[in-house]
C-alpha cells in the first residue's frame, strides 16, 4: 500500500476504482478502518471489479449501492459484488470502526470449473449488487468470524500481509456467500437497469478523464447518451449529487493529490485541475476538505515529514 494513497480513490480511464493493494503483487486489501462525518474516503461513489466485504466492530455506518442506501450496525457484514457502484457514508457523529477487505475473484478461480460454477454465478449477476449479512443470525455470525480471522493475516498498518492465509480465509468466506445465494436464490433484485448504470459509468469516466476542461452539464449527459434532466436523475440516484457537484468534487481530489505529491504552486494546481483560479479552487476545496488547500499540504507534511 502507498501512504500518500491511505484514504484516497484512485481512479482507472474507465472509471473504476484502482484498489491500493496491500501488497502491489497481491489482489487484496485487508484494513482496520473508521468512520467520521466529512472524512476524505466517505460519499465518493465509485465501482471495481473486486468483491468489497465491510464488517462493523463498532458503532453505525451505511453503504450506498446502486442509489439504496444499506444502513449498518456492530456485527454487521455487507458484500458489495463487482462492478456495482457503491460508497460508505457516516450516518452519526461518534466514530464507527469497521474491518474492510477488498478481494480480486480470480483469487478464487483455481479452475475454469470452479470459476464457472461456483463464482461467475454469483460475481457476473446483475441483480445481485450486494448482500447483508445480519449481525445475531447464523450466516451473520459466520461472517464475523471470519472478518476477525481476516483482518489477523495483516501484521501491520500499511505491511503486507499473508498472501496465502488471505486466500484460505477467502475460500473460507466465499463458502459462506455460497450457502447465504443457495438459501436465498433471488431475494435481492436491482430496481434499475443496466443500461441506467452503464450510462452513469460513462458519464463518471467522463467526468474522470476530461475534469482539467471546460465541462458542461449538456456535455456530461452526453457521455451518457441521455438528456440533462436524465442526467441529474442518474447522479442523484447513484451518487447523491448532481453532475456538476461531482465533478467539483473530483477536481477537489485532485487538488488533494497535488498537494500530497507536489511542490508546484496553487496557481498552477488550479489550472492542472480545470479551476478558474486560485481563489476559486481554494473556495471549492474548503467545501469538501474543510480547510483551505495550504493548510491541507501542512497537515500532509507533518504527518509523512515532506
Amino acid at each position: 500500500m502507498k501512504h500518500e494513497y491511505k484514504g484516497i480513490i484512485i481512479k482507472k480511464n474507465d472509471g473504476s476504482e484502482l484498489v491500493n493493494y496491500n501488497d502491489d503483487a497481491f489482489p487484496a486489501y485487508v484494513h482496520a478502518g473508521w468512520m467520521l462525518p466529512d472524512v476524505t474516503w466517505a460519499n465518493n461513489a465509485h465501482f471495481h471489479e473486486e468483491l468489497e466485504f465491510v464488517h462493523i466492530t463498532k458503532g453505525n455506518m451505511a453503504y450506498n449501492v446502486n442509489g439504496k442506501q444499506v444502513a449498518l450496525h456492530v456485527g454487521d457484514t455487507l458484500m458489495v459484488n463487482s462492478g456495482h457502484i457503491h460508497y460508505s457514508l457516516a450516518t452519526e457523529n461518534e466514530r464507527c470502526r469497521y474491518i474492510i477487505y477488498i478481494l480480486k475473484p480470480s483469487l478464487l478461480c483455481s479452475s475454469y470449473v470452479v470459476e464457472n460454477r461456483y463464482v461467475s454465478p454469483i460475481t457476473l449477476n446483475k441483480r445481485l449488487p450486494y448482500i447483508l449479512f445480519r449481525a445475531n443470525t447464523d450466516f451473520g455470525d459466520r461472517m464475523h468470524a471470519a472478518s476477525e480471522r481476516m483482518i489477523k493475516t495483516i501484521p501491520a498498518t500499511f505491511a503486507p500481509g499473508d498472501s496465502f492465509a488471505i486466500t484460505k480465509e477467502f475460500f473460507g468466506i466465499w463458502e459462506i456467500v455460497m450457502g447465504y445465494c443457495r438459501e436465498n436464490a433471488g431475494f435481492l433484485e436491482n430496481d434499475r437497469s443496466d443500461t441506467t448504470q452503464e450510462s452513469f459509468k460513462k458519464m463518471l469516466a467522463f467526468i474522470q478523464s476530461e475534469y482539467k476542461n471546460h465541462i458542461s452539464l449538456e456535455d456530461i449527459a452526453n457521455a451518457g447518451n441521455v438528456s440533462k434532466s436524465y442526467c441529474n436523475v442518474i447522479f442523484r440516484h447513484y451518487a447523491n449529487m448532481t453532475p456538476v457537484e461531482s465533478l467539483l468534487k473530483f477536481r477537489a481530489k485532485k487538488v488533494c493529490d497535488y498537494l500530497s505529491s507536489s511542490e508546484i504552486s496553487m496557481s498552477e494546481i488550479a489550472f492542472q485541475t480545470g479551476f478558474s483560479s486560485a481563489s476559486y479552487m481554494t473556495e471549492i476545496f474548503r467545501r469538501y476538505y474543510k480547510m483551505p488547500p495550504r493548510e491541507y499540504k501542512k497537515r500532509i507534511n507533518s504527518i509523512y515529514g515532506g
